[in-house]
């Protein structure tokens, strides 16, 4: 069904989903499998005992723990995005969405300077409920290394971008959603979790204040950020 072009493959199997793990520097056998039903909520790790032998091993060790989540989400629960996530003084969650390279781990330095709770420098998820959007942090960080496990509600959305001068520039819905889908983690294999990531980030967009973040590195960019949260609490 799909080839990562990494370590791993999908194949369908009557009921299941069969992710196979391989890689050259191992040998020429899988060195894991994952058999799972195709709604993610039952399923069996088989590891190549010779290729594991005389060594710890984590049987859901990345990129395996990070597919079940996503693939989880795809369920209609939510969806993971590239982006760093923060909780400021009152609570709120704010999400500064990028390409690696675009500046989140930089951001995320700078917020613990102010005392803000950094959930992720570089994967964060959303989830739609109750007719509100909760941001959650997730153990796959960045080179900064933030990751804390709890959640937020989240208060606004800006997509990062490296500029001469700090700006801040609204995006209309449709302009957000799609940026957003270009920085989501998606199992493209799989249509009906495309459409239910699709009406997440829809309803992200219809109630959720965004923009596109052009900055500077340095502490200039977090006052910005900080003016724009004002004026968008106070909207």
């Amino acid at each position: 069904m799909f080839d990562s072009g990494m370590v791993w493959s999908l194949f369908e199997r009557g009921r299941e989903y069969v992710f196979r793990f391989a890689s050259p520097m191992v040998g020429p056998l899988p060195y894991k499998e994952l058999r799972i039903s195709k709604d993610y909520r039952r399923g069996e790790v088989i590891l190549h005992e010779p290729y594991h032998r005389g060594r710890s091993v984590d049987p859901l060790e990345y990129p395996l723990d990070e597919l079940l989540v996503v693939n989880r989400l795809g369920q209609g629960l939510g969806c993971e995005l590239h982006a760093c996530g923060i909780v400021d003084e009152d609570g709120r969650g704010w999400i500064f969405c990028g390409h690696s390279g675009a500046g989140k781990s930089t951001l995320a330095r700078l917020w613990t300077e102010r005392g803000v709770t950094v959930l992720s420098d570089d994967r964060i998820i959303l989830r739609a409920t109750d007719g509100s959007i909760r941001m959650f942090g997730t153990p796959w960080h960045g080179e900064a290394g933030f990751a804390v496990a709890t959640s937020a509600p989240l208060a606004g959305i800006l997509v990062l971008e490296h500029a001469p001068v700090n700006r801040i520039k609204p995006l209309g819905k449709l302009d957000i959603i799609s940026e957003l889908m270009a920085r989501a983690f998606l199992p493209f294999y799989d249509t009906v979790a495309l459409d239910t990531a699709l009406d997440t980030l829809t309803a992200v967009a219809s109630v959720v204040p965004s923009g596109r973040f052009g900055f500077v590195p340095d502490e200039t960019a977090v006052a910005h950020v900080q003016q724009w949260m004002g004026s968008v609490h106070r909207a």
